[in-house]
This record gives C-alpha cells, structure tokens and sequence, in this order.
C-alpha cells in the first residue's frame, strides 16, 4: 500500500498548480506578441525606407522624362508650320532638330532607369516589386519612343497610347504600394504629369 501512496504523491507532485501555469502561459503570449511587433515594426520600417528609395527614382525618371518632353516638343513644335510643306529633303533637315534632342537628352533618362533597376525591394514586399516593375516597364517604352524619335524626327508626331497605358499602370501600382495615405498622396503628384 505504500507504493500506492507514493505512486499519488509523484502525480500530485507532477502536476503544475493553476495559477502558475497561468503566469507561464501569459508571460510567454507576452514576449510572442512583442516578437511579433518587433518584426512588424522593423518589416514595417524597411518597407517605408524602400518605397522612398523607389519614389526617389521615380522622380529622377519623371524630371529626366519631362526635360526630354519639353526639349523635344519645343523644337517640333518650332517646326511644325512648316515641316510637312517642304521638300523631303528640307523636311529631313528640321526633323533632324528634333532628333538631336531626343539623342541629347536620352543619357539623363537612361541614368534614371538605371537608378530604379538597382532598387530591389524584399520579396514579401511584393507590392513594392509589382511597382518597380510596373515603372521600368513605363521608363523602358519610354526610352524606345525618345530612341525611334532619335533615329526618326517624325516619329515625335506619332501617338503612343501604350505608353500612356504603361504610365497609368505605374501610377496605379505605385499609390498601391504607398505605406499611407500621404505617401499615395505624394505619388499621384509626382506621377500627374502628363505623357507624349
């Protein structure tokens, strides 16, 4: 009979009491959920600091899409009076004006591309990444349209709505991606201008 007592004191004995099992459990919901703050603030953080580095390029991209906008449709708008009632060989030379531009300011746009393809944010900011593609995509039409102007002057009067489409699509993406209200805010500004 008295392994049987001792058999009940080792259980009794085994068994935590209530309340500090409950101290226990608390305690460790406790650190879990600051665990998880912490990582989210830190995820957080990161995620904010690379969409202000991929808003940087972007501004980059748009001042350098811009300059190049009012170079080259000053000159073709210069021109135009009088570029489709001359001879080809007269109407080449002025195109030539235009197409000079194009080539004069594609460099800027090029280093502005490349400052957004260095950008990579993490891949579980995939909003992020659906916005970074979404502008490279915009920047590398846009570069084919400053390149064909470039090589052909009257390609400055040919319409191109997919890259209208293609900015409206970056936009989109962009605000999407914005941590807060303000930062959409500061996007849809900054990506307001108007394409060629």
């Amino acid at each position: 009979m008295r392994s049987t007592g001792a058999r009940l004191d080792i259980l009794e004995g085994a068994a935590e009491p209530e309340p500090r099992r409950q101290v226990r459990t608390t305690a460790l919901l406790l650190v879990a959920a600051l665990l998880a703050a912490g990582t989210w603030t830190v995820d957080h953080t990161r995620r904010v600091a690379e969409f202000d580095a991929l808003t940087r390029c972007v501004q980059a991209g748009e001042t350098a899409a811009t300059y190049a906008s009012l170079r080259i449709w000053a000159r073709a708008d210069y021109i135009l009076p009088a570029v489709f009632r001359l001879s080809p060989d007269q109407r080449a030379g002025l195109l030539t004006l235009v197409s000079e531009a194009a080539t004069a300011d594609t460099p800027q746009l090029v280093k502005a591309r490349e400052g957004c393809r260095v950008e990579h944010p993490q891949p579980w900011h995939t909003a992020l990444g659906r916005a970074r593609t979404a502008y490279l995509a915009y920047i590398d039409a846009r570069l084919d349209v400053d390149r064909a102007i470039a090589g052909d002057g009257s390609q400055v009067y040919v319409q191109h709505p997919d890259l209208d489409n293609l900015h409206d699509r970056a936009v989109s993406a962009l605000v999407a991606a914005a941590p807060d209200a303000e930062a959409a805010r500061r996007v849809r500004s900054l990506l307001s201008s108007t394409t060629d």
